[in-house]
C-alpha cells in the first residue's frame, strides 16, 4: 500500500481529534474514515484466502 493512502487516513484521524477545530470539520474528517472502511469491508467481503495470508494478519495486528 502506498504510504500516500496510509498518510492520509493518518491525516483523517488528527483531523477528526483535533480539538482546535469545530465538531462539523471533525465528524467530516469521521465520515471519510466510515466511508474508507465500509468500502475496504465491501471489497474484502467476498475476496480469496492466500496461502500465509492467517499467519500474516495475525502477526500484524500483534504489532497494531
Amino acid at each position: 500500500m502506498s504510504m500516500s493512502t496510509i498518510d492520509r487516513i493518518q491525516s483523517l484521524g488528527f483531523d477528526m481529534r483535533d480539538k482546535y477545530m469545530d465538531g462539523y470539520f471533525q465528524f467530516g474528517a469521521k465520515q471519510k474514515l466510515y466511508e474508507i472502511l465500509w468500502e475496504v469491508q465491501k471489497q474484502l467481503k467476498d475476496s480469496p484466502t492466500f496461502v500465509g495470508e492467517e499467519e500474516w494478519i495475525k502477526n500484524h495486528c500483534e504489532r497494531s
